[in-house]
């Protein structure tokens, strides 16, 4: 069985999940989800009435989205994994959130609990490092 510990995630390490460069690629790639749904919603208009730059935006857009997609949706498994939040019944609710909600399961899982998490990891470590 596939799982995101088998990714690119065991050369990362932990460590990495609590800086402010993954939580930036994963602010970036939420927002990324978010605006390929919009896009998706309106609808691609037909490739005789965009212009060149049109053309090539949509197709930035509908290759880099689903990557970032991707990419949050193991990564937030896999912070998942790590056991935060600590909660029993709150970690179950998340693993069906991120599940069910798959993408947009790992969007609210990164509002709610990641970005929150690292906040406070951030913080302690910055007070710390002030004493």
């Amino acid at each position: 069985m596939f799982l995101p510990r088998s990714f690119i995630w065991k050369w990362l390490g932990n460590e990495w999940f609590v800086t402010e460069k993954a939580s930036a690629l994963f602010a970036v790639s939420s927002f990324l989800t978010l605006v390929l749904t919009v896009v998706l919603y309106i609808g691609v208009p037909s490739v005789e009435t965009l212009s060149t730059a049109s053309t090539v935006l949509f197709g930035v857009v509908g290759f880099v989205c689903p990557l970032a997609m991707i990419f949050l949706w193991l990564g937030m498994l896999r912070f998942w994994t790590r056991g935060e939040p600590s909660n029993r019944t709150a970690r179950r609710i998340w693993f069906i959130v991120l599940i069910l909600g798959l993408c947009y399961g790992a969007v609210l899982y990164y509002a709610f609990v990641y970005m929150p998490t690292v906040r406070r990891k951030s913080r302690v470590h910055l007070e710390g490092a002030a004493s």
